[in-house]
């Protein structure tokens, strides 16, 4: 698992590795932004405005293409950030279930009654997502915690948002539970939150800056996981 060049401790080669697969996708997005941005320019130069048989000017070209390219940065940006999500989601997996085999350790008996794998696939039949069971999984294998409480709130932030496009197209209920994520989603400058009616409203991704902020965070996230295990 540990590869790479820079430093010799095992946490520097894995930071080394995460960073290196890391940028492969975020130069996928800053290519999505330039493509869109320089589409656009090249559509709206093929629009004119001429006059119709009654004398109204008129514009001609591809307006419908151009209106339509406004929608394509929200698609693709979710798309992407739900790329990124399964990437953390699969590294942390690996990460514990890693640990767990090469040191032999097994969960306490806490009334969480399942193995590693068992843990993070539950989620298709009863809605636990992977990076929901971490913690809990973790104190399970006797991890003290202490000082990730940061990680994980934001961890559940970006959580409560990709489950909210992933599972409601962007939907969010305005119910108690989601009071809190909804003050933090208007409080982020490169999401939108729409109010659809009064049982709730649709989130969208509206600037790639939502990308790499969670795309600075995830590799946080990983190194406060992998200190905690091999402290």
């Amino acid at each position: 698992m540990f590869k790479g060049t820079r430093g010799n401790t095992p946490k520097d080669q894995y930071e080394f590795q995460i960073e290196q697969e890391l940028e492969r996708l975020s130069h996928f997005y800053a290519f999505v932004d330039s493509e869109i941005a320089k589409t656009s320019i090249e559509w709206g130069k093929q629009i004119t405005v001429e006059k119709d048989g009654d004398g109204e000017e008129q514009l001609v070209g591809p307006v419908d293409e151009v209106w339509k390219l406004k929608d394509y940065p929200q698609l693709l940006y979710s798309s992407i950030f739900i790329a990124l999500y399964s990437f953390l989601e699969m590294h942390s997996i690996k990460l514990v279930k890693e640990f767990e085999i090469n040191n032999g350790r097994k969960a306490r008996s806490t009334g969480f009654k399942c193995n590693l794998l068992r843990v993070f696939k539950k989620q298709h039949s009863s809605k636990l997502d992977g990076l929901n069971s971490l913690s809990k999984y973790l104190k399970t294998l006797g991890i003290d915690l202490k000082g990730t409480e940061i990680v994980f709130e934001k961890m559940d932030y970006y959580r409560n948002i990709r489950n909210a496009l992933v599972h409601s197209g962007g939907y969010v209920k305005d119910e108690k539970k989601s009071r809190k994520l909804r003050v933090e989603i208007r409080k982020d400058d490169s999401l939108h939150y729409t109010i659809q009616n009064k049982a709730g409203g649709y989130i969208t991704i509206s600037k790639s800056k939502f990308l790499k902020d969670f795309g600075v965070f995830i590799p946080k996230f990983l190194d406060q996981i992998f200190s905690k295990l091999y402290p």
